[in-house]
């Protein structure tokens, strides 16, 4: 069988292949036959060249869905290209399984993948003839921004806003900072210096001391009674989550609490003498305790001060 493809006959991919005969005898050679577009005997074809340049469509990713396109292959083979055969393969088994064939497009969304997890894609196209090569492998980790944070809380312990929040799903992508913002007298949020989330003590713990001292200043200029409120936003190499709900839990206090404990010390006390002991509590408003008051009542409803100034308890 000779080779139309070359010389003499350089017949391209999809050329029709014509032919005509005549017969031979002792006495002579008959005319030819008849050779009509209609009596072609055969197309020469072939497997389409593979397709080229597999990407992915990022817009499309999600936490378990990536998208894919690619080009057509430099040849068809002679023959038009009908559809796509689809395969990805979960690392390190490299093992492909067809997720998606007779794809009549240059696109295809590979869904329902396993978040954190490796994946080989590939791609085939088909013509009447039968599959090219695969293309080029592509590798992509299925992954995406992290989930939407819960609301930090926040509360005072002594001088300080302790602000804490949790770790949302990071879809795949471990968590490289957090953004935590602080409510402004005005109603804007800003990062404070006391809680930044990209230093890595404050990354693992997700914890934050803030001075209180820091919050009745500029930029914040809160006032006592004011709430604590706060917001937190996750960022992994895919980009920053959705910003969470507002959380709250302290309010400003710029007065100590009230000392408490308050009691006898009957080491002290006789028919004469009163000796009384008691505690501060954690809560002192922000700034230091200087001294304390001492009051008492003889049974009136009516509190006399006993001593001021007092720099002990």
């Amino acid at each position: 069988m000779q080779n139309l493809r070359a010389s003499p006959y350089n017949l391209a991919w999809g050329s029709s292949v014509y032919a005509r005969v005549s017969a031979v005898n002792a006495y002579e050679t008959s005319a030819y036959s008849d050779q009509t577009p209609e009596t072609s005997l055969a197309v020469i074809i072939t497997y389409p060249s593979k397709p080229l340049s597999l990407v992915e469509t990022v817009p499309d990713r999600t936490a378990t869905a990536v998208g894919l396109a690619w080009l057509e292959g430099t040849d068809n083979g002679g023959s038009s290209v009908v559809d796509y055969e689809i395969s990805h393969a979960i690392l390190p088994a490299a093992v492909y399984t067809i997720t998606k064939d007779f794809n009549l497009g240059l696109s295809f969304l590979d869904a329902d993948l396993t978040s954190g997890s490796r994946y080989k894609f590939r791609v085939r196209s088909r013509n009447e003839f039968g599959y090219s090569d695969y293309s080029d492998e592509l590798e992509l980790l299925v992954a995406f921004v992290p989930m939407l944070p819960v609301p930090p809380v926040t509360s005072v312990i002594a001088s300080d806003v302790i602000l804490t929040w949790t770790a949302p799903y990071d879809n795949g992508s471990p968590i490289t900072k957090y953004l935590i913002t602080i409510r402004q007298s005005d109603n804007t949020y800003s990062e404070s210096p006391f809680c930044n989330g990209q230093l890595e003590a404050t990354r693992t713990n997700r914890i934050c001391t803030i001075p209180l001292a820091s919050l009745t200043a500029l930029p914040y200029s809160l006032v006592q009674g004011n709430t604590v409120n706060a917001k937190v936003i996750a960022y992994n190499f895919y980009g920053p989550s959705t910003e969470s709900d507002i959380g709250s839990g302290a309010i400003i206090v710029l007065v100590p609490q009230p000392p408490i404990g308050l009691a006898n010390r009957p080491s002290v006390t006789t028919a004469y003498v009163i000796g009384l002991s008691w505690n501060d509590d954690m809560r002192t408003g922000g700034t230091p305790i200087i001294d304390y008051r001492v009051s008492y009542d003889q049974s009136t409803g009516i509190y006399v001060v006993l001593a001021s100034g007092l720099t002990s308890r």
